[in-house]
């Protein structure tokens, strides 16, 4: 019986280094290395090196509003640029129904107030959006920064440079609220 335990041990312990010595699936660390390679997937979405600072709330706990969930799709493949851009008009809508009003300022501090810099530490925008930049910045899909001006308290033009990254071109995507 204790030969039998030993050699079951041993069978064990063999199966074992196996396991370790051979790893799990990777793909190659250098062309031309031979590895295994794993298994073809969705290419995981790629999220900015430098995520936004945290949003000062005065500190008050920051409320997550439902709307945020729908920025899901914002800068995917599955939607246009104008859609983008009315996803963000979404944003700005439930903003104003909540403050009668636009957040002010430039791309940072519009974004800031969505994220929760406002007087209801209300969040329209989740903190860590793939299309935030470092400054916090709201970038549309070719990683330009939305252009952002107040027609009046109620009413906002955006503007997103389109293909070219350039501002006042004439592929510029522009939605003014109310049109």
């Amino acid at each position: 019986m204790k030969s039998l335990c030993i050699g079951l041990f041993s069978v064990l312990l063999g199966v074992v280094l196996i396991l370790l010595v051979s790893g799990p699936e990777r793909t190659p660390d250098r062309p031309g290395e031979d590895a295994r390679i794993a298994p073809p997937g969705p290419a995981p979405r790629e999220l900015p090196r430098n995520l936004p600072l945290p949003v000062d709330t005065g500190g008050k706990p920051l409320t997550v509003l439902p709307i945020s969930h729908t920025t899901s799709e914002l800068n995917s493949l599955e939607t246009s640029a104008n859609e983008d851009i009315l996803i963000i008009e979404a944003l700005l809508d439930q903003y104003r129904r909540h403050y009668g009003g636009n957040p002010i300022g430039d791309n940072d501090d519009i974004v800031a107030s969505l994220r929760g810099r406002n007087s209801k530490a209300l969040a329209y925008l989740p903190a860590e959006h793939p299309a935030l930049d470092a400054r916090g910045q709201l970038l549309d899909r070719w990683g330009t920064p939305y252009h952002f001006h107040a027609l009046s308290g109620k009413h906002m033009e955006i503007r997103s440079a389109g293909p070219d990254r350039e501002l006042w071109s004439s592929d510029d995507l522009v939605h003014n609220h109310g049109e």
